[in-house]
């Protein structure tokens, strides 16, 4: 099982990627809010889609977690395994969607 702290971790990188990406220093040393602010203003679409990304990305956690706790982990119905499918693809998409959008910047 993926724990809080490997999200928060993927999330930190996620964000300096963005941020270095788009042209921002000292990634390091700056909080996440300061370089969600920062990326805006340097790049608004790069913003819209990390922004994106992250929601799906705790969301479909969030899912996987709740069922985890419930001791549906591995025991799921159509429905949960409909939903968690949902889930992965808005995931995986939305990162894509990203990617993507910094692979053309210089």
């Amino acid at each position: 099982m993926i724990s809080d702290y490997d999200i928060e971790a993927l999330l930190q990188f996620a964000i300096r990627h963005t941020a270095t990406k788009v042209g921002i220093h000292n990634t390091d040393w700056k909080t996440p809010k300061e370089l969600l602010d920062e990326i805006a203003g340097a790049d608004i679409v790069a913003h819209e889609l990390f922004t994106k990304f992250r929601d799906a990305y705790i969301e479909w956690y969030r899912y996987v977690k709740r069922l985890d706790d419930i001791g549906k982990h591995g025991n799921l119905d159509s429905i949960e395994k409909d939903k968690l499918f949902e889930l992965i693809q808005d995931r995986d998409s939305t990162r894509s969607v990203l990617l993507a959008h910094l692979k053309l910047l210089p």
